[in-house]
């Protein structure tokens, strides 16, 4: 849908340029594209904040569904540039735009939205008057980053070193951006698992490695070692569980801060519910343990009165 509303907006910008004596093969890819296209794939991600707010839980999250909704609006926009190029200039229209689209750019559209991404998810993190800003200005970084993209295809072989020396180190720094926060977010899930740990439901070890991106490695290689592929598989799900207990904890705890404890006031039933699933989720990593602790030694029962072995 993105897609096909995407064409037609860039189909009326072009038609408006033209008809006010501008050049429309600069401004609609230019000005017109990265207007629409950014502001038409961050729909998603403004609809997930303002009416499924609990579904992303930070930075990361935000940046997943971006790059998703990124990827599929690419997937489609292809498919239709591969047809038209084909039509129009045939083999040779088609190897030049695999080039152009294939190659050199295969993640330029999730690149340009995950600027929207970060945005939504600090605002989720966030909750505090004015956190509206933070997906306007990466609505703005995704604009910008477009339009820059665009123009540089204008270019001609300058715009080969545009590409080189800016939007190779741009994306390069969006990779370790996002290594960055999700090494971060690791780090405060052992955080947010604290009351669980002082209440002896998870161990301070266990707090410890799911806190830390080389101890969840080093714990599903112990599983395997220990219980084989089964185990491992039970270690992963154990970090998966453990990690959204802790995002369902920090967002519990923030509205407790923000609103006050449960109890003390009107509690909407989606806060009843986080609250009850603590218990859920505290009882399935109960469950994975035994998936992927050590096996017990079989005890054989000698019978009264049988010759030792």
């Amino acid at each position: 849908m993105a897609t096909g509303f995407a064409m037609l907006g860039n189909e009326i910008g072009y038609a408006l340029a033209a008809a006010l004596a501008m050049d429309p093969e600069f401004v609609t890819p230019v000005f017109v594209a990265p207007f629409v296209e950014e502001s038409l794939k961050g729909i998603l991600l403004l609809g997930l904040w303002w009416l499924r707010p609990r579904t992303i839980d930070g930075v990361v999250d935000g940046i997943v569904y971006a790059g998703v909704t990124a990827a599929g609006f690419a997937f489609v926009e292809n498919i239709l540039y591969f047809g038209m190029a084909g039509a129009e200039a045939g083999a040779g229209g088609v190897t030049a735009t695999f080039v152009l689209r294939g190659l050199f750019s295969p993640f330029a559209h999730p690149l340009f939205t995950v600027c929207i991404g970060i945005g939504v998810g600090r605002a989720v993190r966030s909750g505090a008057a004015g956190s509206w800003a933070l997906p306007f200005l990466g609505w703005v970084g995704a604009v910008s980053l477009h339009a820059i993209w665009n123009f540089s295809t204008t270019l001609g072989a300058v715009g080969l070193a545009v590409y080189f020396l800016f939007e190779v180190p741009v994306f390069v720094g969006f990779l370790w951006l996002i290594w960055w926060v999700r090494g971060r977010e690791l780090r405060q899930v052992s955080h947010h698992l604290a009351p669980y740990v002082r209440s002896g439901r998870i161990s301070p070890a266990e707090a410890r490695m799911l806190g830390d991106r080389a101890e969840r490695r080093r714990a599903k290689e112990w599983a395997r070692h220990a219980r084989g592929a089964s185990g491992e598989r039970a270690m992963r799900d154990f970090q998966s569980s453990a990690t959204r207990l802790a995002h369902l904890r920090a967002r519990l705890d923030h509205r407790h801060r923000a609103k006050g404890a449960v109890g003390t006031r009107a509690t909407p039933h989606w806060e009843t519910y986080d609250v009850l699933r603590q218990e859920e989720f505290l009882g399935h990593l109960d469950q994975l343990r035994q998936g992927f602790g050590p096996v017990a030694p079989t005890v054989r029962t000698i019978p009264p009165g049988a010759p030792g072995p």
